[in-house]
């Protein structure tokens, strides 16, 4: 006998919009339902490096508290240089902060239960203003104020887009 929705524990996906700056998460239930999300930003004024190893700990520490099943991460399809500025050393720190991310993701879940998703796949290019306009409608619990760069939204969107791809989330909400 299958069992019902209700009657099992759902399990938890971290989704991370990461970057060097600010790296947007959500840690979402396999119902789509937002456990936590926000932001983390580094502290104070550090190298890039400095801001890597402090988003990287806290990640680890999000790891940690939540024991997720799966982790999703999200990376560039290649056209940051050009949302940068034409700045290719961002795009280089950019690539640094995810592969740290991924690498410690890896570490503490286990390699084959952290998936990355390039943007353009899952935003199917449609542009982050509307993105996040939809994400309001849909999600009340989604705080937009507290997340002017969209951050969280990206990550929460990239969660929800993830589970309804891959059959995860119930029906039966």
């Amino acid at each position: 006998m299958p069992e019902s929705p209700t009657s099992r524990t759902p399990k938890k996906l971290l989704v991370l919009d990461p970057s060097s700056t600010c790296t947007g998460y959500a840690i979402l239930n396999d119902y789509g339902r937002i456990i936590e999300a926000g932001r983390i930003k580094p502290t104070g004024k550090k190298s890039a490096i400095g801001r890597i190893d402090e988003i990287v700990q806290t990640v680890v520490v999000l790891l940690n508290e939540h024991s997720p099943d799966q982790v999703l991460v999200e990376i560039t399809a290649g056209k940051s240089a050009r949302r940068l500025g034409g700045k290719v050393q961002g795009l280089g720190v950019y690539g640094m902060a995810v592969g740290a991310i991924r690498q410690a993701c890896r570490t503490v879940v286990g390699g084959e239960n952290v998936m990355s998703v390039e943007e353009n796949v899952w935003t199917n290019s449609v542009p982050k203003r509307k993105r996040l306009q939809m994400l309001r409608m849909t999600v009340p619990e989604y705080r937009a104020k507290k997340d002017p760069g969209g951050d969280v939204g990206d990550a929460v969107g990239l969660g929800l887009w993830w589970l309804r791809r891959n059959e995860i989330t119930r029906s039966n909400r």
